[in-house]
């Protein structure tokens, strides 16, 4: 008769140890003419039940080693749970979801502060005024709504003079190094793409834009982002890093009018990527992209803050989502 066995997270099948956090797995595999009994042979199928079982619903074994912890390709601990059961780790996550941005709308040229810690900037060439405003999910949303969340709305108003709406965080958020590890990701929609002039920028800046009318590649300040205008009608991702030099690469992701599009930066500085070489990684919709291998931090660390941008004429839309961000707080292999 075969024998029923449960996977016990606390049992012991020797000589491998009990089931628990790093903890090697044992298994007994028999050899070719060996003398053998049950026992000889379910060892190695009970020790894998048993880990089984502590995988479905760990347990600490031990006050000083974390239950649970997930590593990079360099077996760097990011985040998991304490030896508390506690999720922890050296990371932050940020959101913003728009909720406490300005509910009115903001049409008045010049800048101030959008939702606390954003600043907006309306700056114009001749006498129409670009506006910044917001839209909430529903049956009855409008077009430029994004389903996730509350969207923030940044038109180039009607006419033919070029003008600028940005939204970019107050202060900076995070500093370059080679222990970095940053990643950015949001849904963007772009209703409309014709027009004079107009491109849509979103990604992370070293020092601030607002108040300036000029097209982002002239901006020159250093950080990464994603970049369109309506003169090809394709996304592009650029690097610009300390030193000041800028990499612009073309994708083939076309502006699809009224298609909601998911974007990704991640920043891999060399001390945490696999290869020991520096990465600026850029997704489209979920698709990885030649990633560009850059040391931001050539010439000097750099302070980055998000921002998103339009520019043109014509009375074009660009709608920023709900928004995603994450980063390491400490050097190397550390968790708590």
């Amino acid at each position: 008769m075969s024998l029923d066995y449960i996977g016990d997270p606390d049992a012991i099948q020797s000589p491998s140890s009990q089931p628990g956090p790093a903890v090697p797995v044992h298994a007994e595999i028999p050899l070719d003419l060996e003398t053998l009994d049950a026992a000889s042979v379910t060892q190695a199928f009970k020790v894998l039940s048993d880990n089984v079982a502590w995988l479905n619903s760990p347990i600490g074994r031990a006050i000083l080693r974390p239950i649970w912890n997930v590593q990079n390709a360099r077996k760097q601990a990011r985040t998991g749970f304490d030896h508390l059961g506690l999720l922890s780790g050296r990371v932050t996550r940020k959101h913003e979801h728009w909720h406490d941005a300005n509910m009115g709308g903001i049409s008045t040229l010049g800048s101030g502060i959008f939702g606390g810690p954003w600043k907006y900037s309306l700056v114009t060439g001749g006498t129409n005024a670009p506006t910044i405003g917001l839209n909430f999910p529903g049956p009855l949303s409008p077009a430029t709504s994004l389903p996730s969340s509350a969207s923030v709305v940044l038109n180039t108003s009607a006419g033919t003079n070029v003008c600028s709406a940005l939204i970019e965080a107050a202060i900076p958020w995070v500093f370059t190094s080679p222990d970095l590890v940053f990643t950015m990701e949001l849904d963007v929609n772009h209703p409309t793409f014709t027009g004079t002039g107009t491109e849509f920028v979103v990604g992370m800046q070293q020092g601030t834009a607002v108040g300036s009318a000029v097209t982002y590649g002239t901006l020159t300040l250093p950080g990464f982002a994603f970049y369109a205008t309506t003169t090809d009608s394709h996304w592009k991702y650029v690097t610009r890093n300390a030193a000041g030099a800028v990499t612009f690469l073309a994708t083939s992701t076309s502006l699809t009018a009224t298609a909601s599009t998911r974007l990704r930066m991640d920043v891999v500085g060399a001390n945490a990527a696999n290869d020991s070489n520096p990465h600026v990684y850029f997704w489209i919709n979920g698709t990885d992209l030649t990633d560009v291998a850059v040391d931001m931090t050539n010439g000097g660390a750099i302070n980055l803050r998000p921002f998103f941008r339009i520019q043109g004429a014509d009375n074009l839309f660009f709608t920023v989502g709900a928004v995603h961000w994450g980063w390491n707080t400490a050097t190397g292999n550390k968790f708590l």
